[in-house]
């Protein structure tokens, strides 16, 4: 006797869009069968690599992956590959994920060769070579430029107290603007 098995036709919908998230948030990728169905197996792929649990994310095995804290390398494609009850595979459209490192400013600068904020240092600057800064004096007055900013300004040459500067990054369309103070 011969016994069929009819499987039934999954239907799938990514329930998360692309994404543009800042490095360091939490991120939830989901998708949903529209149903019913139960698969035997979900598995999410990177760029068609497949994604274990760990380093952050978990949900590998399951419709809703978590990134506890996205960092730089989660950027790409991400699919839901689900094999159902008759070994049938089927992918998600992809969800691209997009992901701009944080620009922190360290406001504070003490070039008195101890090691501790020698430099005005402002974090993940190096990714993006469009960068500049500029640096004011409480009169308005210029004290220093560059363009790229490569973290390497000491200030040694201007006294103590109070500047402000401000930064440009075209590749963010970022302009962003602050106190800095140098102390000895």
């Amino acid at each position: 006797m011969l016994k069929l098995r009819t499987c039934p036709r999954i239907s799938l919908i990514a329930k998360t869009d692309n994404q543009n998230v800042s490095e360091g948030q939490n991120l939830i990728l989901e998708i949903n069968l529209n149903d019913g169905t139960s698969p035997k197996e979900y598995q999410w792929l990177q760029n068609d690599v497949a994604i274990a649990d760990g380093n952050g994310i978990s949900g590998a095995k399951t419709p809703r992956l978590r990134f506890d804290s996205v960092r730089i390398q989660h950027k790409g494609n991400y699919v839901c590959r689900i094999t159902d009850i008759c070994d049938v595979v089927f992918n998600t459209e992809a969800i691209k994920i997009e992901v701009t490192p944080v620009i922190k400013v360290f406001e504070l600068l003490t070039p008195n060769h101890d090691g501790k904020n020698e430099v005005f240092y402002i974090h993940n600057i190096e990714r993006y070579p469009s960068s500049s800064v500029i640096v004011l004096n409480r009169w308005g007055n210029k004290v220093y430029q560059a363009a790229p900013y490569k973290n390497d300004w000491s200030g040694d040459d201007l006294p103590d107290g109070v500047y402000y500067y401000i930064l440009k990054i075209d590749e963010l369309n970022l302009q962003k603007q602050g106190g800095l103070y140098i102390s000895r």
